[in-house]
């Protein structure tokens, strides 16, 4: 079974794109947190459709996802006739943990903790 769960933040800058068929992709970066801060993994992430519009249109560099997808494992030649790897995650389903308005707003998002404080007198 070639599954995987991923949380981490956005690392790059969000560039939607359209294949000439037109369908949305978009390609991200992750950092995903280690055990120490400096055992955080940049994962390289490709996300189609409307998974990739949501997240261009409702997320910015630094905001949580949790990304479910697979592993895939891509070769090419170079211009130079060397061969080349990359591995990505494909990601099949996308969450949004923080949410940052896009248009400038001070609206805070909430997060996890915020969250259950929300029904701490239930």
């Amino acid at each position: 079974m070639n599954s995987v769960i991923l949380m981490g933040r956005i690392a790059n800058k969000i560039e939607l794109k359209y294949t000439t068929s037109g369908k949305a992709v978009l390609n991200i970066t992750l950092a995903v947190d280690g055990f120490k801060k400096e055992d955080t993994q940049f994962i390289k992430c490709i996300v189609w459709d409307k998974s990739a519009e949501y997240i261009s249109n409702y997320h910015i560099t630094g905001n949580r996802l949790l990304i479910e997808g697979r592993i895939e494992n891509r070769k090419w030649k170079a211009e130079d006739g060397s061969d080349r790897f990359a591995t990505d995650i494909v990601a099949n389903k996308v969450t949004g943990i923080d949410f940052k308005p896009k248009d400038g707003s001070t609206s805070e998002p909430i997060v996890e903790e915020e969250f259950e404080d929300m029904f701490a007198d239930e």
